[in-house]
């Protein structure tokens, strides 16, 4: 199944690149946030309603129906006992890698990092088997680097624009958003270490790493879109 990943830090506007982008390809848009509410969907209610021939069942719940088998099977699924109420998977996959590093390593759902990483990617590759989607973050890129119908994208933005953005968005202070971003920073390049021996924009993981300022918003997701529609009649794609 073709896909494209996005990696980037903080502030670099890469939610809305990925929206334009998922909207003008038609594929699947999937963050954080998305997995999480993902998480939260599954189960009987959402059967139930998929299963209603009036009802015209929304594009997030048919991915969240697809997804259940594939949650299902997780390390860490249903150990904490409500989904939906958590602690759950729908908590522990929306988190920042901030807070990765903050959780214990006995929780509630018996959580440790060895456990969140293997899930995560688990849940990424299963994601890219079963659907077109644009994935941002989470390490996606370099999860699927193997296989050749995955556009891997990284998005890089100067760490005085991102805090410029915070500031903008969050409504809050210059040195509140510094910190913000200071500490993502440093907790993503130790989750990659981690997670995958490398920094989170080595240019080897990539097909191309994008410098935001260079570009609108609306400019750098036509350009990726561009990118993807070469990709997919490259010889290396048709070979695949």
């Amino acid at each position: 199944m073709s896909s494209i990943t996005i990696e980037s830090n903080i502030g670099s506007e890469a939610n809305e690149i990925c929206r334009i982008i998922a909207k003008e390809l038609d594929f699947d848009f999937v963050d954080r946030i998305i997995l999480s509410q993902i998480a939260k969907k599954m189960g009987s209610t959402v059967t139930a309603l998929v299963e209603n021939e009036n009802y015209a069942p929304s594009r997030l719940e048919k991915l969240s129906k697809k997804l259940q088998i594939i949650l299902d099977k997780s390390p860490i699924y249903s150990v904490g006992g409500d989904a939906y109420t958590g602690p759950g998977i729908e908590n522990i996959l929306s988190k920042t890698y901030v807070e990765i590093e903050q959780m214990p390593l006995t929780s509630a759902v018996e959580l440790n990092e060895k456990k969140f990483i293997s899930s995560v990617n688990e849940v990424v590759k299963d994601l890219a088997d079963i659907a077109k989607v644009v994935i941002l973050g989470r390490g996606a890129g370099l999860i699927l680097k193997n296989r050749k119908k995955v556009l891997r994208i990284a998005i890089n933005l100067d760490k005085e624009n991102r805090i410029k953005n915070l500031i903008k968005l969050n409504g809050i202070n210059f040195e509140e958003s510094q910190r913000i971003v200071s500490n993502s920073d440093e907790a993503q390049k130790r989750y990659f270490k981690r997670a995958f021996n490398c920094s989170p924009f080595d240019p080897n993981m990539y097909h191309m790493i994008y410098n935001k300022s260079l570009f609108t918003v609306e400019e750098l997701a036509m350009n990726i879109i561009k990118l993807y529609k070469d990709f997919i009649n490259s010889e290396i794609y048709r070979n695949a």
